[in-house]
C-alpha cells in the first residue's frame, strides 16, 4: 500500500506544475536561483523521503488525486492569484505596497507554481552543499525583513549605528532558522515575484478526518501570508518573538538600544 501511495503521490506532484529533484549537487541551488532572478512566483516544498510528515503531504494530495481527481495545488494557486488581482483591483491607488514581500505588485509570471526538492533522508536537511546555499539565502532575507521592519524608525541613527543593527538582526534570523522546530522538513517557502513572502513548517494530517481536511490548512496558512499586506511585520514578529537573547534582560545603554537589546554588544561588529 505505501508503495502504491508513493507512486500516486509522484504523479499528483507532477500534475501540479512541480518540479521534483532529488539531488545533493549544485543543480538544485543554480535553479532555484534562475528562478529568483526570473522573478518566478512559487511555492517551494523541501521535503525528505523518510520523513513522516512529508509522507502524509504526499499521501493527501495523492489521494485526493486518485479519489476524486482533484488537483488541489492547481485549483487552490489558481483561486489564490484571482483573489490576489481582485485585492489589488479593489484597493487601486489606496494599495499599500511593501517592497520587502512585493505586495501590491502583480504577479510577473501571472501565475503560482508548486516546485519541489525531496532528498532520500532527512538527516541531510540543508546539510548538502545546494541546500546550505538555499538556507543561507532564507536567512539572508529573514536579515533584510528584520532591518527594514525593526529599525525603519531609527532613520536619524541609521547610517551610523549600521552595522550594530545588522549585528543584531543577524543574531536573531540566525538563531531563529537555525532552531530544530524550523530547520525541519517539510517546510514550504512562500515566493513572490521572486521575494520571500513567508514560511510554513511542517503538516498536520489527522488520520480520522479526510485528505483535505489537512491540505486545506496547510493551504489556508500560505493564502493568508499571500494576502497579507503587512506580511513583514508578521515574518519580524515571528523571529523576534522566538530568538530570545540575554540581551532583553539588560537595562537600556545609555548608547542606544532596540527592544531592550544593548548595542554596546556589538560594537566591534564588522560586516
Amino acid at each position: 500500500m505505501k508503495k502504491l501511495l508513493s507512486v500516486l503521490s509522484a504523479t499528483a506532484l507532477v500534475g501540479t506544475s512541480s518540479i521534483s529533484v532529488v539531488s545533493c549537487n549544485m543543480k538544485n541551488w543554480n535553479q532555484f536561483s534562475d528562478w529568483i532572478k526570473n522573478e518566478d512566483s512559487f511555492v517551494l516544498y523541501l521535503g525528505a523521503k523518510d520523513c513522516e510528515y512529508c509522507n502524509k503531504f504526499e499521501d493527501d494530495l495523492a489521494n485526493l488525486k486518485d479519489i476524486k481527481g482533484e488537483d488541489f495545488v492547481a485549483n487552490k494557486f489558481d483561486s489564490l492569484i484571482k483573489e490576489y488581482k481582485n485585492t489589488l483591483s479593489i484597493e487601486g491607488d489606496n494599495i499599500s505596497k511593501d517592497e520587502i514581500s512585493g505586495y501590491g505588485d502583480a504577479i510577473k509570471s501571472d501565475k503560482i507554481d508548486f516546485r519541489e526538492y525531496v532528498i532520500n533522508e532527512k538527516k541531510d536537511n540543508f546539510n548538502e552543499k545546494w541546500s546550505k546555499k538555499l538556507w543561507k539565502w532564507v536567512i539572508d532575507q529573514g536579515i533584510d525583513i528584520y532591518l527594514k521592519v525593526a529599525f525603519k524608525d531609527y532613520q536619524e541613527d541609521y547610517d551610523s549605528f549600521y552595522k550594530k543593527f545588522k549585528a543584531i538582526a543577524k543574531e536573531k534570523v540566525t538563531n531563529y532558522f537555525n532552531g530544530s522546530d524550523i530547520k525541519a522538513t517539510p517546510m514550504f517557502l512562500v515566493i513572490r515575484n521572486g521575494k520571500l513572502v513567508s514560511w510554513v513548517n511542517g503538516y498536520n494530517s489527522n488520520p480520522s478526518e479526510t485528505a483535505v481536511s489537512g491540505l486545506n490548512s496547510w493551504y489556508e496558512q500560505i493564502r493568508i501570508d499571500f494576502l497579507n499586506a503587512t506580511v513583514s511585520k508578521s515574518n519580524y514578529t515571528k523571529i523576534n518573538t522566538s530568538s530570545k537573547t540575554d540581551e532583553e534582560s539588560e537595562e537600556k545603554s545609555s548608547m542606544v538600544s532596540y527592544d531592550k537589546i544593548n548595542l554596546n554588544k556589538y560594537s566591534n561588529y564588522i560586516k
